[in-house]
């Protein structure tokens, strides 16, 4: 378990660090053909459907938002496809397993753990969402938290 987490430390940190290797910016900044990646600056080309300039150099603040992005991106994508994959398999466990008692209870206790999963992940997320936009320091309370650096 250690070892595993060690790696997933530095494949993050590896993704981070290469992840600002995208060129010198240009003093034109030509519209991009295509929408941009997950990193949001340094670019040689602009995204039109954002708001920021992705011309200018790397700083501090777009790491937050490309950190934004992947929890964003998890959030949105991994977790829902996770969830309905465990509650097919929950539910395959429930309709196969009628005659042994120990895999319905497997298959319930799977449902379960994922149900409440879910509500601890998007919970949080509401939580600190609620609170960051309550006690936040921008112009107005309407004005989300999370949009960063614009």
């Amino acid at each position: 378990m250690r070892k595993t987490f060690s790696i997933f430390l530095i494949v993050v940190f590896a993704l981070l660090v290469f992840s600002f290797v995208y060129g010198a910016p240009k003093d034109n900044c030509p519209a991009c053909p295509s929408p941009g990646g997950i990193v949001p600056c340094g670019r040689s080309c602009d995204d039109s459907t954002t708001a920021r300039n992705e011309c200018k150099p790397c700083e501090l603040c777009d790491v937050f938002v490309m950190v934004n992005v992947y929890i964003t991106g998890f959030l949105k994508l991994v977790v829902p496809s996770l969830a309905t994959i465990m509650i097919a398999i929950g539910g395959m466990m429930l309709i196969f397993g009628t005659g042994k008692p120990e895999t319905v209870s497997q298959a319930k206790s799977l449902l379960k753990a994922v149900i409440i999963g879910l509500i601890i992940i998007y919970g949080a997320w509401l939580i600190v969402d609620v609170l960051l936009s309550a006690f936040s320091v921008n112009k107005s309370f309407l004005q989300s938290w999370n949009t960063i650096c614009q």
